[in-house]
C-alpha cells in the first residue's frame, strides 16, 4: 500500500502506510527502504537517512539504500557523510558509487 501511494504522489500516506509496515515486521528491509525514499520525496532528509540505515543494517549489500543514503546526506548539505557513503558503495557497486560521485560533484546535472 505504502509504495502504491508513492507512485501516486502521495508522500505522507506512503509514509503513514510503510511506518505501520515497519512496525508490524522490523525485519522488512524493503519498507525500511520505501520508507527512506517516502520522507525523501517530503524533503525530510535526516528522518530518511534513518530509514536507509536501519534497510542497510538489515541487508547490508542493499546497494540502491546505500545510493540513497549518500543522496540524502549530500541533500542535508553533508557533504562528508555524502562522500564517505561513495567511499563504502566503490566495495559494493563501482558504477553505482560513481553515479553517487557525479551527483556530489555536479548536482545541477540531475
Amino acid at each position: 500500500m505504502g509504495i502504491d501511494y508513492q507512485h501516486l504522489g502521495k508522500y505522507k500516506e506512503a509514509v503513514e502506510a510503510l511506518e505501520q509496515a515497519a512496525r508490524l515486521k522490523p525485519s522488512n528491509q524493503d519498507a525500511r527502504f520505501e520508507l527512506g525514499q517516502a520522507y525523501a520525496n517530503l524533503g525530510r532528509y535526516q528522518v530518511a537517512v534513518e530509514a536507509y540505515k536501519k534497510a542497510i543494517d538489515l541487508r547490508p549489500y542493499f546497494i540502491e539504500a546505500r545510493f540513497q543514503l549518500g543522496s540524502a546526506y549530500f541533500r542535508m548539505g553533508n557533504h562528508e557523510a555524502a562522500f564517505k557513503v561513495y567511499d563504502e558503495l566503490k566495495l559494493w557497486d563501482e558504477k553505482r558509487a560513481q553515479e553517487l560521485y557525479s551527483l556530489i560533484r555536479n548536482p545541477t546535472s540531475r
